[in-house]
């Protein structure tokens, strides 16, 4: 199984524009958070979805290493396209920044309040779910993950 697509959400961007540490507030607008957050992840679905579009309608005779080697799940099944192949990977909705976004929202990180450590967890539970009800909608696998700082992959987007 591959990953078709991974996407990253940067948390601290969110964290910033809804937090207190530009200044602008005292105490973080969470219903904005929410919102803006609620948003990324409908952008992130339709940009899996667009890409995915674009991707299965490659011929298998492109890449014919892929398709050909028996690695990948009814890849026999790709004549035209490789729709049947890809249809089996993950569309990935990856997360980066958790402690910096609670530190922008809260003035502290997960680490040391309780509180912000519910809010953190609160935010990885609902791209967990956001992924499950994307994967029951188009009826494809999508995943929530932690996107390691060091990624660099070609062909990998980035969300505010």
């Amino acid at each position: 199984r591959g990953n078709n697509n991974p996407i990253t959400i940067i948390l601290p961007k969110i964290g910033i524009e809804y937090g207190i540490c530009t200044g602008k507030r005292d105490k973080p607008d969470l219903d904005g958070f929410w919102n803006k957050f609620e948003e990324i992840l409908r952008l992130v679905e339709a940009a899996h979805l667009e890409r995915f579009e674009i991707m299965k309608k490659q011929s298998p005779k492109a890449a014919p290493f892929m398709y050909a080697n028996g690695t990948i799940k009814d890849a026999d099944k790709c004549i035209d396209n490789v729709y049947n192949a890809l249809k089996h990977n993950t569309f990935a909705i990856g997360y980066i920044g958790i402690a910096e976004m609670c530190q922008a929202l809260f003035g502290e990180n997960h680490v040391h309040n309780k509180e912000v450590h519910k809010f953190a967890l609160s935010v990885v539970e609902r791209i967990n779910k956001f992924a499950t009800e994307a994967s029951e909608r188009n009826n494809l696998n999508f995943s929530c993950y932690a996107t390691p700082k060091t990624q660099r992959s070609v062909g990998a987007f980035t969300v505010m």
